[in-house]
């Protein structure tokens, strides 16, 4: 379903909050680094914002843009939504508050 059509989003909307955010940026885990500025930059801003999120390994190939990072937001209801880019991802994160 494109974004166009997705009811809007909030970041404490109980359904976001049950399902989550999940950041795929190459490594799994916690107490491992990821090199890459894009992923750092997310995880950067995830903390400051105080945004409630997973992280997984994730692949390249998976992502809608063929790179890392990105992020999968899980609503119980709908379909996952994927989003590729830090910067759209920052700026989408930002938009649901």
């Amino acid at each position: 379903m494109p974004v166009e059509n997705r009811a809007p989003l909030s970041m404490s909307d109980p359904e976001i909050s049950k399902a989550g955010l999940t950041l795929f940026r190459g490594w799994s885990g916690s107490g491992f680094y990821v090199v890459s500025p894009f992923v750092i930059k997310l995880e950067f801003r995830f903390r400051l914002g105080n945004v409630p999120h997973a992280v997984a390994a994730g692949s390249t190939s998976a992502g809608p843009k063929k790179k890392i990072p990105y992020v999968e937001l899980q609503r119980s209801n709908e379909a996952p939504l994927v989003i590729g880019d830090s910067s759209l991802i920052v700026k989408r994160i930002a938009e649901c508050g």
